[in-house]
């Protein structure tokens, strides 16, 4: 007796195989610029690379230089006010 699929199982598979033809066009794409250069397949480096920067920029390098909070020097309003606009610019990118 085969178990019958929820919606939601199906519309997964869906968007999963949408993934795989879309990727699959994009590998062709890459093999036929490969016949003509050798350096072709770099261009498959590019999303990973990306996603390796975001996590770099956007997550560990904040996490390796936040300030630990045991200064324990306190800040005048005036330099407070201008670190938070600091901070704000910096997450607007």
């Amino acid at each position: 007796m085969v178990k019958q699929a929820t919606k939601g199982q199906k519309e997964i598979y869906e968007e999963n195989q949408s993934t795989i033809l879309t990727f699959g066009a994009a590998c062709l794409i890459v093999v036929v610029i490969a016949l003509y250069s050798t350096y072709a397949y770099l261009i498959l480096l590019v999303i990973p690379a990306a996603a390796a920067y975001k996590v770099f920029f956007g997550l560990v390098l904040p996490w390796i230089t936040a300030p630990t909070g045991d200064s324990g020097e306190e800040m005048d309003d005036k330099k407070l006010r201008k670190r938070e606009r600091r901070e704000k610019i910096v997450y607007r990118r």
